[in-house]
């Protein structure tokens, strides 16, 4: 039904998934959403993709930095909307990445595949950037 396909359906699951999943973790999480998200239909294989990517960025989070705290929050931009995902941990060593690899080349073919900006990059911890233009 088209009810699954909105925007909001969307990110409620991921805020409930990503509370839920950071709760039992002790990692302090911060989940900011926008009010009003623009009714955009996501479809599901973009809401599948963009799931598994979150999943597989919380997965890291959890078992690979170290972190204390995760601060998940969508912003509405000029031309679209982002999503970012963001530790306090020990970030990537981009020379050694062979514990990420098979996850970061999943996590940016499964953006590409769906027409969404991926970027991950270290800034005081790990930050992921989902970016997707909706007009």
């Amino acid at each position: 039904s088209s009810q699954n396909d909105s925007l909001g359906n969307m990110v409620g699951y991921i805020r409930s998934y990503a509370t839920d999943y950071l709760e039992s973790t002790g990692i302090e999480h911060n989940i900011v959403i926008p009010e009003n998200l623009p009714a955009i239909e996501v479809n599901g294989t973009i809401r599948r993709n963009v799931f598994l990517v979150i999943k597989e960025a919380l997965l890291n989070i959890v078992k690979h930095s170290g972190a204390k705290k995760v601060d998940i929050i969508m912003r509405k931009e000029a031309e679209g909307l982002s999503l970012t995902i963001k530790d306090d941990g020990k970030g990537i060593d981009f020379n050694n990445i062979r514990p990420y690899r098979n996850g970061l080349t999943n996590m940016r073919k499964r953006m590409e595949d769906v027409g969404i900006d991926f970027k991950i990059e270290n800034d005081n911890g790990t930050l992921i950037t989902l970016y997707s233009k909706t007009r």
